[in-house]
C-alpha cells in the first residue's frame, strides 16, 4: 500500500468519494458517517486556514505537506498567475467567462 499524500488533493478526493457514495442508490453511505468524513474535513482545512494567515502575517512564505508554498514572484496572498510589475503586483483571477485584474501599488 503507498503511503498517503496528506495534502489538499487527496482531502477533496476524499470528499467527492464522500459524495458519491452518498449518491449510490444501492449502497448509500450512512449520514453519520458522511457528516463524520465532513468534520474531520473541515478541522483540517481550519489548520489550512491558520497556515495562510501565518504567510500573510509574516510576509514568508509557508510550505506544509497540506498546502505546498506558491510558486513564482509575488506576495503572499496574491493568487498564482499573479505578476510583479514595475508599479507593483498584477493579480489575474480567473473567472468564469471573464477575468479580474487588480493592480496595487507599492508605497
Amino acid at each position: 500500500m503507498s503511503k498517503p499524500n496528506n495534502d489538499i488533493a487527496e482531502l477533496r478526493g476524499h470528499l467527492f468519494d464522500t459524495l458519491r457514495s452518498l449518491k449510490d442508490k444501492d449502497a448509500p453511505m450512512d449520514i453519520a458517517r458522511a457528516k463524520a468524513v465532513c468534520d474531520v474535513a473541515e478541522q483540517i482545512t481550519d489548520t489550512a486556514r491558520i497556515e495562510i494567515e501565518l504567510m500573510k502575517v509574516t510576509q514568508e512564505r509557508v510550505s506544509s505537506d497540506f498546502l505546498p508554498a506558491p510558486d513564482g514572484d509575488y506576495p503572499p496572498g496574491a493568487l498564482p498567475g499573479a505578476r510583479r510589475t514595475a508599479q507593483g503586483v498584477a493579480t489575474v483571477q480567473a473567472v468564469p467567462g471573464a477575468t479580474v485584474t487588480t493592480h496595487r501599488l507599492r508605497g
